[in-house]
């Protein structure tokens, strides 16, 4: 359901005109100057912070939480994670026949993505990522960072797809520079949000906008790789982290049954990740699979197909269909 922490019901976009209060949109810019932060997304990420908690807090008194309406965007709250109210995932993000691997759910793979998990899941990466995200077509050589891959002779671009109708709530910078971090929030529950990483957004598309399942909203090189999460925000500024493959419907999930998939093959339960013993330093993983890939294996992801580029985390070696640790030891 959703949350309002000034617990005032009384409009669903205004504040309501009470002495001291701030309107909505001088709310989104009184964050925006005391944070630093440019989105809701990393506004929340701001809050989360304990020398900011109690000054957000202040802030958000007598507000319908439901939506931060402004010049920063919007971004919708949950009192209470409730399963049966998470929307379906009801297209897929990127087309199958372009997918050659996936990460677990819970994963060792990348880094580590679980900050501020709402049910205390730390050290494993509570998201996907779709074919390997290096950028392999080199470095810039002016600043020493990956690069876009572009399309050679015979190939194309990636496309990106929204997961469901909704609304573009952020389009913020990575860290590494490699297109931008696109958030959706759902239509049918604005509280639920699904993150699409190192993609270039359409120009013809902005924060705002309003996007149809399936629609195009974007493209990455026919090299790279890219990353999904599902996500909803509490009112403690916690955070809940889902898989797009346990809310995918049947019929968005055929071209993975076709090839004789489950939803739980790409998702590792909690006590799985446990037992494999991932230590972090910070948001990197210190025994993951990206630091020991001796055996020419692909860990830490579910093989859908050889890969046509034939490269593997930092080693030059060759993928194999099928030879997956964590597939064979799940």
């Amino acid at each position: 359901m959703f949350g309002y922490l000034g617990m005032n019901r009384q409009s669903h976009y205004n504040i309501p005109q009470t002495a001291g209060q701030p309107k909505q949109d001088e709310f989104a810019q009184i964050m925006k100057e005391q944070l630093g932060c440019n989105s809701p997304v990393s506004c929340m990420a701001a809050c989360a912070k304990p020398e900011n908690i109690q000054k957000c807090q202040s802030m958000m008194q007598g507000m319908d939480t439901r939506g931060m309406i402004g010049s920063i965007g919007q971004m919708y709250f949950l009192s209470k994670f409730d399963q049966a109210d998470v929307p379906p995932i009801t297209a897929n993000v990127m087309d199958i026949s372009r997918v050659y691997a996936i990460s677990y759910f819970r994963s060792g793979a990348g880094h580590d993505y679980s900050s501020r998990s709402w049910d205390g899941e730390t050290c494993r990466s509570m998201k996907h990522y779709f074919n390997l995200g290096l950028f392999n077509s080199g470095q810039n050589q002016a600043s020493n960072m990956p690069k876009r891959s572009t399309p050679g002779p015979g190939e194309a671009n990636i496309n990106i797809y929204a997961p469901f109708d909704g609304t573009i709530i952020a389009n913020e910078n990575e860290q590494t520079p490699v297109g931008t971090q696109v958030h959706i929030a759902s239509s049918k529950n604005p509280s639920y949000y699904v993150r699409l990483f190192h993609i270039d957004l359409l120009p013809s598309l902005k924060v705002g906008s309003r996007v149809k399942s399936g629609e195009l909203v974007g493209t990455i090189g026919p090299k790279d790789g890219m990353d999904v999460s599902y996500e909803a925000q509490l009112l403690d500024f916690k955070r809940v982290y889902l898989s797009i493959f346990d809310y995918m419907t049947p019929q968005v999930f055929v071209p993975y049954a076709a090839l004789g998939f489950k939803p739980s093959d790409f998702v590792l339960t909690r006590e799985q990740a446990d037992a494999k013993g991932y230590k972090c330093n910070g948001e990197q993983f210190v025994n993951g699979p990206g630091s020991t890939p001796s055996s020419g294996q692909l860990e830490g992801y579910v093989s859908i197909r050889p890969n046509p580029y034939n490269y593997l985390f930092y080693q030059n070696q060759p993928y194999q269909q099928g030879k997956n640790w964590q597939n064979q030891n799940k």
